[in-house]
C-alpha cells in the first residue's frame, strides 16, 4: 500500500497536508488537526502486524505520560484502514543527521531529555543524530521516536530493537541494559558529528562499566552545566491528586467494556485552571490503549452532532431520529468513549441536543460520553465528579526536586492548589522555585480559548 494521498480525512478530523517521511516500520504525515486548529504529526504503522501494533500503543502509551520539552507531546491514538497511528505536536527543524553544524545548540536539550528518560527508569533506545531536531530560531533540540525506548533491566522480547552501528555490544548480546546502552549510542553519534573526540571514545567503550554512566557529563563537556530537574515544562508527567476521580472513570471504563448496566453520562465540573482538561486527557489516552475515543470540540458548528458523525464514520443530519439512529448504532457496536470540554460553553441548539443525547443513551450500551464544564449541566442521568483543589501531597509529588520541602505550604497559598497556577509557577521557575517565584501572583498557563462562530451562531 502506498501513503495517503494529500486531502484524505481520517476520523472526520484530520486532514493530510503532505508525507514527512518513513521508517522501516512507519511512516508520518503533517495533517491538518481540525479539533485543535493547527498542524500536527501523523505516525502510522505501515502493516498490521500485531508486533508493530503492540509496540506503538506502548511507545504512545510511555510518551502521553512524558512532560518535557525536549520530547514531542502526544494527542491521539486511532486506527485508520486497520492500522494503528498516534498525533504528536508537529516538530519543526531539522535533523542533526542533515545539518551537523547545529549540533552544539541542539544536542543540550536533546540530552536532557534523555536524562529525563533515565531518570525514571527508561532508555532511549535509538539515540542517533537523525532522532534529534534542531527547532528554527533557538536551534534547540527536540529528541524523536521512542518507538525504541525500554525499561532498564533485561530484554523484554525476542528481537533487537535499535540502528545498527548505534547498539551498544550488551545489547547485542541480549544482556541487561540501562542509561549506558544510550550513552553508547550518544558516543557513536559525537564521533559522526565530529565533536568531542576524548569523551566519545570514553562512552563507546566495550565494557559499559568503564563508561560514563550519567547524561550529565556530556551536558558539562558541551558547557551545559544548569541543574538537571524533574519538570522543567511545568507540567505534570504523571497526574497527581486524583486518585479518587480517575478510579470512577476507570471504573466506568471497566463497566462500558463489560456492557454491564450503569452510567453513561459522566460530568468533570470544576473552575477554570482547575485541571478538567488534564483529567479528560488522561482518560482519553487510557480508553485509547484498549478501546476508541472520540474528542470533540464544543467551538464547532454542530458540537453535538459533529461528536456522533466522527464516532459512527457518517455525517449525521438534523432531527431527533438521526441523534438516535447514530446512538442506537454506537450502543450495538465495539465500546467507544466520547468526550467533550467546555460543554458549559455549548450554544441554546447544541445544549437541547446534549439533552437528547443524555435522555436516549442508554445504561446498558457500549458508548459512553465524559464532558468537561465549570459548573454542572441539567442533563437526565448524568454522575459528577467535582474536582478540588491540589492537596500539599498532590503538590509535592508534582514538582519533585523543583520544589524545596520548605517553601511547599507558601506554594499551596500563593497557588491555590489549582494546577493551571501550580503549572504557571514551575514554568517561569528557573530549575528549581525560589521565594522571590512566590511573590508575585501566578499567572495561569492555560490554552487559548478562542471560537471558530459566537456561541448564539453555533447549532447542535
Amino acid at each position: 500500500m502506498g501513503f495517503l494521498a494529500a486531502g484524505t480525512v481520517i476520523h472526520g478530523r484530520y486532514v493530510v497536508r503532505a508525507v514527512l517521511g518513513e521508517g522501516g516500520a512507519a511512516e508520518a504525515y503533517r495533517v491538518e488537526d481540525r479539533l485543535r486548529r493547527e498542524e500536527v504529526a501523523l505516525k502510522r504503522l505501515r502493516a498490521t502486524d500485531p508486533r508493530l501494533t503492540t509496540s506503538l500503543r506502548e511507545e504512545f502509551a510511555r510518551l502521553a505520560r512524558l512532560a518535557h520539552p525536549g520530547l514531542p507531546r502526544v494527542y491521539d491514538l486511532g486506527a485508520h484502514e486497520g492500522r494503528l497511528f498516534y498525533t504528536a505536536a508537529l516538530i519543526e527543524g531539522v535533523a542533526l543527521s542533515d545539518a551537523p553544524e547545529r549540533a552544539r545548540a541542539a544536542l543540550p536539550g536533546a540530552l536532557r531529555a534523555l536524562a529525563f528518560l533515565h531518570r525514571r527508569g527508561l532508555r532511549h533506545g535509538d539515540f542517533k543524530p537523525a532522532n534529534v531536531r534542531a527547532r528554527p530560531g533557538d536551534g534547540a533540540g527536540v529528541l524523536l521516536d521512542l518507538g525504541c525506548a525500554r525499561p532498564f533491566g533485561p530484554p523484554t522480547e525476542d528481537h533487537l530493537s535499535g540502528t545498527p552501528g548505534f547498539l551498544a555490544p550488551e545489547l547485542r548480546r541480549g544482556a541487561p541494559a540501562d542509561a549506558r546502552a544510550d550513552l553508547f549510542a550518544v558516543g557513536v553519534s559525537l564521533q559522526r558529528l565530529g565533536l568531542l573526540p576524548e569523551l566519545a571514545a570514553e562512552l563507546t567503550r566495550e565494557d559499559p562499566a568503564a563508561r560514563p554512566a550519567e547524561v550529565a557529563r556530556v551536558l558539562e563537556a558541551l558547557g551545559d552545566r544548569a541543574p538537571l530537574v524533574d519538570a522543567p515544562s511545568g507540567a505534570a508527567s504523571v497526574l497527581v491528586g486524583r486518585t479518587a476521580e480517575l478510579r470512577e472513570l476507570t471504573s466506568m471504563l471497566a463497566d462500558l467494556h463489560a456492557a454491564r448496566r450503569a452510567p453513561r453520562l459522566w460530568q468533570v465540573t470544576g473552575p477554570h485552571g482547575i485541571g478538567k482538561s488534564r483529567l479528560l486527557r488522561e482518560l482519553k489516552w487510557r480508553a485509547q490503549l484498549e478501546a476508541s475515543a472520540i474528542e470533540g470540540a464544543s467551538s464547532a458548528v454542530r458540537p453535538i452532532r459533529e461528536l456522533l458523525g466522527a464516532a459512527t464514520g457518517e455525517p449525521l443530519g438534523d432531527g431527533v431520529d438521526a441523534l438516535v439512529t447514530a446512538v442506537e448504532a454506537l450502543a450495538a457496536g465495539p465500546a467507544r468513549l466520547l468526550l467533550l470540554d467546555d460543554a458549559d460553553r455549548l450554544g441554546d441548539a447544541a445544549r437541547e441536543a446534549l439533552a437528547q443525547l443524555a435522555r436516549v443513551l442508554p445504561a446498558d450500551g457500549r458508548v459512553a460520553v465524559v464532558l468537561g464544564a465549570e459548573s454542572p449541566l441539567a442533563l437526565p442521568g448524568a454522575r459528577t465528579l467535582a474536582l478540588e483543589p491540589l492537596d500539599r501531597e498532590a503538590l509535592a509529588a508534582w514538582a519533585g526536586a523543583a520544589l524545596p520541602r520548605a517553601l511547599i505550604d507558601e506554594a499551596l497559598r500563593v497557588t491555590g492548589g489549582h494546577p493551571a497556577h501550580v503549572e504557571s509557577l514551575l514554568s517561569r521557575a528557573d530549575g528549581e522555585v525560589k521565594r522571590s517565584d512566590l511573590e508575585a501572583p501566578p499567572e495561569p498557563s492555560t490554552r487559548a480559548r478562542t471560537d471558530a462562530l459566537p456561541a448564539g451562531l453555533r447549532r447542535a
